[in-house]
């Protein structure tokens, strides 16, 4: 008969221990919901701060179009890889790079997006700089082309490229 009760005790021990698991696993079904219901709070601080970001933008947009027009000039090639590579182009990237991590520190949305938009504008400028480093011709062609227009269009307007007289 001891050995009845004994078996009695344990069983009602394992029925608690199930229900204690099936709580807990309730619990934490319940918590898991509630934390996807809720924004986080992290993303949410951040945003507000976006409106104001404007002068960071153009603080590192400046920063970037000196550094390429700075290392542009330089004109130094590295030749020990496969393909040549400029060695500016390494310096541009790694700023990009520091300047990415320093801006998602601080936010993804708004600013980050405009910063992406700085990027790219400076990043035609420095393609542009390294053509006419690649190809000189392209820098006089492109004068001679901007010319030519101007003249045509005082010859359409019948000015004679005199200019105006007052």
């Amino acid at each position: 008969e001891q050995l009845s009760d004994h078996d009695d005790d344990h069983q009602d021990d394992q029925d608690d221990d199930d229900e204690n698991a099936s709580s807990a696993k309730k619990d934490s079904n319940k918590a898991l919901l509630l934390a996807k219901q809720q924004k986080p709070i992290a993303g949410s601080l951040s945003c507000v701060f976006d409106p104001f970001m404007q002068p960071y933008v153009a603080l590192e947009k400046k920063n970037l179009e000196e550094m390429t027009q700075k290392v542009a000039a330089e004109e130094d090639v590295d030749r020990d890889g496969a393909l040549p590579v400029f060695a500016s182009s390494v310096q541009v990237f790694a700023y990009i790079k520091t300047s990415v991590r320093r801006c998602t520190a601080l936010s993804t949305g708004q600013t980050f997006f405009k910063l992406y938009n700085a990027f790219c504008d400076c990043l035609r400028g420095y393609a542009h700089r390294l053509k006419l480093v690649i190809d000189p011709s392209l820098g006089a062609a492109a004068g001679k082309k901007g010319k030519r227009a101007q003249q045509q269009q005082q010859q359409a307007r019948g000015d004679g490229g005199g200019g105006d007289i007052f």
